[in-house]
């Protein structure tokens, strides 16, 4: 199954899912997204600067996070209006899957979700 239809298998899947976001955080470049039409390019890119600031280290940190520490794979911020879930597809990599949700939807879907996509990915 290819990238896109993960990316749309997991947007129909999502109780509640508001988009599915991929791309890169370092340069903060959206690869592919399915979203609801009332979210903009800007919402997308948002998601992807969160998702920079939650599971990449602060640059002028860097000096304090020894080589070959673990960075989160996964973060998930629960607001009272809706999830957002991030997720590095790969260690060390800056491909992220980012998906935003209604609050109302089961995290554990949404952690199932993902997981079962980037094991398929493997």
């Amino acid at each position: 199954m290819s990238i896109v239809e993960q990316l749309n298998r997991l947007y129909r899947e999502i109780p509640g899912c508001l988009a599915v976001v991929f791309g890169d955080m370092q340069t903060k470049t959206v690869f592919r997204s399915f979203a609801k039409d009332n979210l903009c390019q800007e919402d997308h890119d948002r998601l992807l600067e969160m998702a920079a600031l939650w599971l990449t280290p602060p640059a002028e940190n860097s000096s304090d996070h020894p080589a070959g520490l673990n960075l989160p794979m996964q973060v998930s911020l629960q607001g009272r209006r809706s999830i957002r879930v991030f997720a590095r597809l790969l260690p060390e990599a800056s491909d992220v899957l980012c998906i935003l949700a209604v609050a109302e939807a089961p995290l554990a879907d949404l952690h199932r979700s993902i997981r079962a996509m980037v094991m398929a990915d493997d």
